[in-house]
């Protein structure tokens, strides 16, 4: 199973969660399906860090 689903799921049920999925695949290619299925923001492995975990998480934050 993709983190696709899963995230779906999560996000119908727990609508205060905070999706963020971390993959393998391509950005260009599973950004535009994940943010479909409710995350937050997708991050692929190959430019995992700090910044961009701090980046994605800033970004999900509910406006004040």
């Amino acid at each position: 199973m993709s983190g696709l689903s899963p995230a779906n799921l999560v996000r119908r049920v727990l609508t205060a969660v905070v999706v963020l999925l971390l993959s393998t695949y391509e950005e260009e290619e599973y950004a535009p399906r994940a943010a479909e299925c409710g995350a937050a923001a997708y991050i692929p492995k190959a430019v995992f860090g700090p910044d961009r975990l701090e980046q994605a998480w800033a970004a999900s934050a509910p406006s004040a």
